[in-house]
């Protein structure tokens, strides 16, 4: 077994690590490079003495057809590794030779699910010391950081240990070298639900925004954790929200991620500051504005594109303000100039757009003058 710890996680020494196995499957001759494996044949002196040890089982080999769409052409090493793969998971042995045996099939082929999970069952079983766990899985996330099993065998191994306390540490070092990994954005989630670690997650993500202000998943995950610790109930939230993603949102109009964000508040079932995002939507639409020139002052500046001084996503946001609001004629006004100037991309999503919007709106109206008499009769006084 495993003794080696290290905490907070050492990720120089999970590189190297991660790098030697890289190395030697690298040196290893490719399954798509090597002949058909014959059943018993002995690819080499490690392959020998695996045999030996499980001398006692026998193994179970792939089984061959030519009925078979496609044949996978293990290694000869990995083949015999794998025939007694099948033979262990076939008694149900659960021993520290099958621990074993498992994270050679891993080394192998580390998105094999069924390796995973009967490790984690020979695991269990063996009651053995979780913690060394942790220090193999890491090793093997950082070879391969969108493996899914990988991240479901960690989360398995923290949640039985329960205690989470390398976690936060571990995922930030995955997010450093790519921020928007989802499997590790899902892990820390797990960990801040698993172990209430709310504490500093705002300031961490602040510090991400700070780095790439277009992180949207920095912006996924503040809604995160807002949601389960503060809440959008209050109106403070709310605000407090809304005012940050607006300081955001003026440091770089075309960026659609404070808007996604100020728009889920918006469609929360208690908000009602709709005043306040339409004045700061249209006063930062003014200030992007080119200021008037007088008649007789000659332009010497470079044309802007459209987009810098209407960005999409601010005029979208208006969109939906104006429709809130009833104010119909500037919401299809802005509907038709993104359409035909400002975000030509999604011209055909714009004109749906103006036409939902025009059929809600008539269908509003309709239904309000048809309501008319009946609302007039049932308060007019009884006849005499």
């Amino acid at each position: 077994g495993r003794q080696r710890r290290r905490s907070p996680v050492d990720l120089r020494g999970h590189h190297q690590r991660a790098h030697s196995r890289c190395a030697r499957a690298l040196a290893s001759p490719r399954p798509y490079a090597t002949p058909p494996v014959r059943a018993g044949r002995m690819a080499s002196a490690e392959t020998a003495a695996l045999q030996r040890e499980w001398a006692d089982v026998t193994p179970i080999p792939q089984e061959v057809s030519d009925q078979f769409c496609a044949q996978i052409n293990y290694e000869p090493d990995f083949a015999a590794t794998m025939d007694i793969f099948r033979a262990v998971i076939k008694s149900g042995e659960k021993t520290q030779r099958a621990l074993e045996l498992t994270e050679k099939v891993i080394e192998g082929n580390a998105a094999n699910y069924t390796a995973w999970f009967y490790r984690r069952e020979c695991l269990f079983a063996l009651n053995s010391d979780l913690r060394p766990e942790l220090e193999l899985v890491t090793d093997f996330a950082l070879n391969s950081p969108k493996n899914y099993q990988i991240w479901h065998h960690r989360r398995a191994i923290v949640d039985k240990l329960g205690d989470g306390s390398e976690e936060l540490h571990f995922t930030t070092q995955i997010l450093n070298e790519d921020s928007k990994n989802y499997h590790a954005w899902s892990h820390r989630q797990f960990a801040l639900q698993r172990f209430n670690l709310w504490a500093g997650e705002l300031d961490f993500i602040q510090s991400l925004l700070e780095k790439d202000l277009r992180n949207n998943s920095a912006w996924n995950q503040r809604w995160f954790v807002v949601k389960h610790t503060d809440g959008f109930h209050s109106a403070d939230v709310r605000l407090r929200e809304l005012q940050y993603a607006f300081e955001w949102a003026k440091k770089a109009p075309n960026n659609e991620s404070p808007f996604n964000y100020i728009r889920g508040i918006m469609r929360h079932p208690e908000f009602d500051e709709i005043s306040t995002v339409r004045e700061f939507a249209e006063h930062l639409r003014d200030q992007l504005r080119p200021a008037p020139r007088e008649e007789d002052e000659e332009d010497n500046s470079e044309a802007e594109h459209p987009c810098s001084t209407n960005p999409p996503p601010l005029l979208a946001l208006l969109v939906e303000v104006y429709t809130s609001t009833h104010h119909i004629e500037e919401a299809l006004e802005l509907c038709d100039q993104l359409a035909k100037v400002h975000d030509t991309i999604r011209q055909k999503y714009w004109y749906w757009k103006a036409g939902r919007i025009h059929a809600m709106h008539h269908h509003a109206t309709v239904t309000d003058v048809d309501s008319a008499p009946a609302a007039a009769a049932a308060s007019a006084p009884p006849a005499p």
